[in-house]
C-alpha cells in the first residue's frame, strides 16, 4: 500500500507492461487522462484498449525494440486526454527484470505541454525579431522604394499568410489612395481611392454610412483585424473580393497616417491574430522610415536642382551682360585710343587718357565677372601644355612692376633652384593666378614691398606617380586682412573691409577666382595675415613631367628588359581598347601575352600555364579582379593546383582611392597602372617582373585623375600618353569607336531593365575607352553615367545617358 500511494502520488504517466506486451500496473495520473479505471486497463489488457489499432501497433513495435535491445527509448508523444485537451508528454521506456528473471517495460511520461508551448513562442519571437531586423536593414540600404516593398513582402511571408498584400499610400496632390505596390491571388491591382478627403471626412460623422478598412485605419490611426462576417454584420467594405480575413496597420510618420500596409487571406477566418496585427504595425512602421527618407531625398534633389538651376541662370545673367557690356566698352576704348593719336591739345589728351583708363580698368572687372561665371557654370577647363615655368613666372611678374614702381614698392622673384625648368601643365591659368595674387599684394601695399616665389614640395598621396608638385607663395607688406575676415575674403564679390576697399578699384571676385583655378589644378589658395603688417599668400599646384617626343612620333619605352628570357605577360581585360592600348605596348617591350576576358578565363590559363606577369583589371563581368586574385593567392581553382599562385600581379585601374589601393594588397595584388595607360607605368611593372627593374617600392601607383581638356578628340594628347604613333592611333581609334557604340547600346538596355550594377560597369568601361583615344568630353559624360549608376538614381542615370549618346555621335561624326 505504501508503495502504490507513491506511485499514485507521482503527477507523471506510469505505466508497467510485461513481456507480453500486457499492462500489469498503471498510475493515478494514467487513469485520469485516459478516463479509464485501474481495473479496465491492468490484469493482462494490451495498448488497443487505449489507443487506435494505428497507433497500438507502433507502440508494439517500440516496446519490442526496448525488450530485444535492452536499450531505453525517450521520445515525445501527443496524446489528448478524456477532457479533449491536447498535450504533449515526453516518455521514456526502458527493460527491468526481477529476482525470478522476469522481463519488464516501464514508461514514464512528463506533460512537457507548457514547455513547448513557450518554445514555440520563443522560436515565433526570435524569428520576428529576425524579420524585423532584416526589414530594418532593407529600410537603411533600399534604393529604390519598389525593391524595399518588394523585399517587406518576402519577409512577411515568414511570418503570417502574406500572400495577398499591398502598400496604398496618401497622395495628396490627386487627393486619392494610390496602390503602389500589390500582389493578390484572386484580383488585378486596385483602382486608386479617389476624393480621400472627403471620404475620411464623411466616415468620421455620426450619420455617416460604414467605411470601408482602409478608410477606417487612416481616419483612427490604428490597426484593424477583421473577418467576412464581421464586416458583413458592420457594413464596412474591403476593396476587391471579400477575404475571409482582413488585417491592415497605418503607415505613419510622428502623427502624420502616410498610407496603409494589409495582407489578406481567402481561406481561413482565423489566419491572422492580435500578435500579428501587432506585429505588422512594427512592420509598417519600419517602413515608414523608408519612405520618410525617400521624401526627404526628393526634396533634397528639388532644391538641389533649384538651386542649379538658380546658380545657373545667375552664371548666364553674368556671363550675358558681361559679353553686352564688353562690345561697346571695347569701342569706347578703340575710339579713345583714335582720339589720343590724333590731338594734340594736353587738356583734351588727359581727359581722353582719363576716360582710356576708366575704360580699361572696366574691361578688367568685366573679364572677372565673366571668368568668375564660367567657373560658376563649370565651364572652365585646363588646357595643359609644355612650358617654362621662369619664363611664365617672369612675364607675370613684369606686368606689374610698372605699378609697384610708381608706388615705390620692391617686387621681387625667387625661384628655388629645385623647380624644373620645363613643366606640362596650363601656363595661362597659373599665370592668372599668380597676377590676380601678386597684383593684390601691389594694390594693398604702400611701403616696403612684394616678394613672389616658387619651390617644390612633396607630393600628395593621391598626386600620379611621376608628376611635379609646386609651391608658390606671395608676400607683401600691405594693410593685411582681419583674422575674422580671413575666410570671407574668398567668396565672389568680397572684400575684407568695404570701408578701406572702397579705395581700391576691383570686383572683389580676383581671389575666389584665384582658389577655384587653384583648386582645379590640384591644391588650393591659403592665407597668413596680420593687420597692418602684411600677407602671406601660398598656393600648391600640380604639373606633369614635360613631353618631350614629338606629338607624331611614336615614343620609345623609357627602360628595356634585360631578361634572358621573353616575359610571359596575363591580360585580364573585358575591355577591347584596353586591351588593344597595352597589347601594343607589352609587343614593343618584347613581352609574349595572353588575353583573358575576366577572372574565370584568368584562372583556368594559370591552371594551365605559368607566368611571369598577371595585369588584372579589377571590373569585369563573371569574375571580378579582385576576386580572382584571391583564389591565385589560394593557389587553388575548382580542386587543381595553380601553377604560380607566387606570379606577380598588378591591378588595372582607373581608381585612385586609398581604400581600393588596400583591397588590392589585401588580395595580393602589390602593384597599380592606372587607366587609361601609361607606357612608363607598364614599363615599371614589366622590368619589376623581369627581376632587372624597379623595387616594389617604386613601382607606379595609380595617376590621378587631371583635370580635362574638355577636348572632343585629343589625337596627339592621347598619343603621346599611349606612346604611340599615327597608324597604331587610327587602328585603335577605330577599335575604340565600335567598342563604344557597343557599350553605348547596353548601357541603355540596362537601364532600361533597372540593372544599375551592369549599367556601372559598361559606364566604367567606356570612360576608360574613350579616355584612351583623348575623347575628354565623351570620358566626362561617361564618368557622370557611373556615378549616376553608383547612386542608383535612375532620374540621373536617363540624363547622363543623353549627354553620352550625344558625345559619342559626336565623335563618329568626325569621320563621316
Amino acid at each position: 500500500d505504501f508503495l502504490n500511494a507513491i506511485i499514485n502520488a507521482v503527477p507523471d504517466l506510469l505505466m508497467v507492461k510485461d513481456r507480453e506486451h500486457r499492462w500489469v500496473l498503471v498510475n493515478d495520473a494514467f487513469c485520469a487522462l485516459t478516463g479509464r479505471s485501474r481495473s479496465e486497463l491492468e490484469g493482462g489488457r494490451s495498448d488497443r484498449l487505449v489507443f487506435p489499432g494505428t497507433r497500438a501497433a507502433e507502440l508494439w513495435k517500440r516496446d519490442e525494440t526496448v525488450f530485444e535491445t535492452g536499450e531505453p527509448v525517450a521520445e515525445e508523444r501527443v496524446m489528448t486526454g478524456v477532457d479533449g485537451v491536447t498535450r504533449v508528454f515526453f516518455f521514456i521506456s526502458n527493460r527491468y527484470e526481477n529476482s525470478r528473471g522476469e522481463v519488464f517495460l516501464a514508461a514514464v511520461g512528463r506533460d512537457i505541454s507548457a514547455h513547448k508551448k513557450t518554445e514555440r513562442r520563443l522560436r515565433e519571437a526570435e524569428r520576428a525579431a529576425s524579420i524585423l531586423y532584416r526589414v530594418s536593414n532593407a529600410v537603411g540600404s533600399a534604393g529604390e522604394m519598389q525593391a524595399l516593398y518588394g523585399a517587406v513582402h518576402d519577409m512577411l511571408r515568414g511570418a503570417l499568410p502574406a500572400a495577398n498584400f499591398y502598400v496604398a499610400l496618401v497622395n495628396k496632390e490627386e487627393d486619392r489612395l494610390d496602390f503602389v505596390y500589390f500582389t493578390n491571388e484572386i484580383d488585378a491591382r486596385y483602382a486608386p481611392l479617389e476624393g480621400l478627403e472627403r471620404r475620411l471626412r464623411a466616415s468620421g460623422g455620426s450619420e455617416a454610412e460604414p467605411p470601408s478598412v482602409l478608410e477606417e485605419v487612416l481616419r483612427t490611426g490604428r490597426s484593424l483585424r477583421v473577418t467576412r462576417q464581421v464586416m458583413a454584420l458592420t457594413g464596412m467594405s474591403c476593396p476587391g473580393s471579400p477575404p475571409k480575413a482582413w488585417l491592415g496597420a497605418p503607415i505613419r510618420v510622428r502623427r502624420e497616417i502616410l498610407g496603409v500596409m494589409a495582407v489578406s487571406c481567402y481561406d481561413d477566418p482565423e489566419a491572422y491574430s492580435q500578435k500579428d496585427a501587432d506585429f505588422l504595425q512594427t512592420v509598417a512602421d519600419q517602413l515608414a522610415l523608408g519612405l520618410e527618407r525617400e521624401r526627404a531625398a526628393k526634396a533634397l534633389r528639388r532644391a538641389k536642382e533649384e538651386a542649379d538651376q538658380a546658380n545657373k541662370a545667375k552664371s548666364e545673367f553674368l556671363a550675358g551682360m558681361s559679353h553686352e557690356i564688353r562690345t561697346p566698352m571695347n569701342a569706347v576704348l578703340g575710339m579713345t585710343t583714335l582720339a589720343l593719336d590724333a590731338d594734340r591739345d594736353e587738356v583734351r589728351r588727359e581727359y581722353l587718357e582719363t576716360a582710356a583708363e576708366a575704360a580699361r580698368h572696366l574691361l578688367h572687372v568685366i573679364d572677372d565677372i565673366l571668368d568668375f561665371s564660367r567657373i560658376e557654370a563649370r565651364r572652365v577647363d585646363l588646357r595643359p601644355a609644355n612650358f617654362n615655368i621662369r619664363s611664365v613666372l617672369s612675364l607675370s611678374v613684369r606686368m606689374l612692376a610698372v605699378e609697384a614702381r610708381q608706388k615705390g614698392l620692391e617686387l621681387k622673384l625667387d625661384i628655388g633652384s629645385d623647380v624644373p625648368e620645363t613643366l606640362y601643365g596650363d601656363a595661362g591659368r597659373l599665370s592668372q593666378i599668380i597676377i590676380n595674387l601678386a597684383g593684390n599684394a601691389v594694390k594693398f601695399t604702400e611701403r616696403g614691398g612684394v616678394d613672389v616665389g616658387a619651390e617644390s614640395c612633396p607630393l600628395e598621396p593621391d598626386d600620379a606617380a611621376g608628376a611635379v608638385r609646386i609651391l608658390f607663395r606671395i608676400s607683401d607688406t600691405g594693410i593685411g586682412v582681419p583674422y575674422d575676415k580671413l575666410e570671407a575674403i574668398f567668396g565672389g564679390f568680397s572684400r575684407a573691409d568695404e570701408a578701406v576697399a572702397g579705395s581700391y578699384e576691383g570686383a572683389g571676385l580676383g581671389l575666389s577666382i584665384s582658389r577655384r583655378l587653384a583648386r582645379l589644378m590640384g591644391g588650393d589658395v591659403k592665407v597668413r595675415s596680420e593687420p597692418g603688417r602684411g600677407s602671406e599668400f601660398s598656393f600648391s599646384a600640380v604639373f606633369g613631367a614635360a613631353e618631350e617626343a614629338a606629338a607624331s612620333e611614336p615614343v620609345e619605352p623609357s627602360g628595356e628588359i634585360a631578361s634572358p628570357r621573353p616575359i610571359h605577360v596575363l591580360l585580364c581585360d573585358d575591355n577591347p581598347v584596353n586591351v588593344k592600348v597595352a597589347g601594343l605596348h607589352l609587343d614593343r617591350l618584347g613581352c609574349r601575352v595572353d588575353v583573358a576576358e575576366n577572372g574565370k578565363r584568368a584562372l583556368a590559363r594559370l591552371l594551365e600555364k605559368r607566368y611571369d606577369l598577371v595585369l588584372m583589371d579589377l571590373e569585369m563581368p563573371v569574375m571580378d579582379g579582385l576576386t580572382a586574385a584571391r583564389i591565385i593567392r589560394g593557389g587553388e581553382y575548382k580542386g587543381r593546383r595553380i601553377l604560380n599562385p607566387d606570379v606577380p600581379m598588378a591591378a588595372l585601374t582607373a581608381h585612385v582611392s586609398r581604400e581600393i589601393r588596400e583591397k588590392c594588397a589585401e588580395a595580393g595584388m602589390g602593384s597599380f597602372v592606372a587607366k587609361p595607360f601609361h607606357f612608363k607605368e607598364l614599363d615599371a611593372v614589366v622590368m619589376q617582373a623581369a627581376e632587372t627593374g624597379p623595387s616594389s617600392a617604386d613601382v607606379a601607383a595609380p595617376r590621378a585623375p587631371g583635370a580635362a581638356s574638355g577636348a572632343q578628340l585629343d589625337r596627339e594628347g592621347a598619343k603621346r600618353l599611349l606612346g604611340i604613333g599615327d597608324e597604331d592611333f587610327e587602328l585603335l581609334l577605330r577599335i575604340s569607336l565600335k567598342e563604344l557604340e557597343k557599350r553605348l547600346e547596353a548601357c541603355g538596355t540596362a537601364l532600361k531593365d533597372g540593372d544599375m550594377e551592369r549599367l556601372l560597369l559598361h559606364a566604367h568601361t567606356m570612360k576608360s575607352s574613350a579616355a584612351a583615344i583623348g575623347a575628354e568630353r565623351c570620358a566626362e559624360a561617361a564618368a557622370g553615367l557611373e556615378k549616376a549608376a553608383a547612386a542608383r538614381d535612375a532620374e540621373e542615370a536617363g540624363r547622363r545617358l543623353d549627354d553620352l549618346s550625344r558625345e559619342t555621335a559626336g565623335l563618329n561624326c568626325l569621320f563621316e
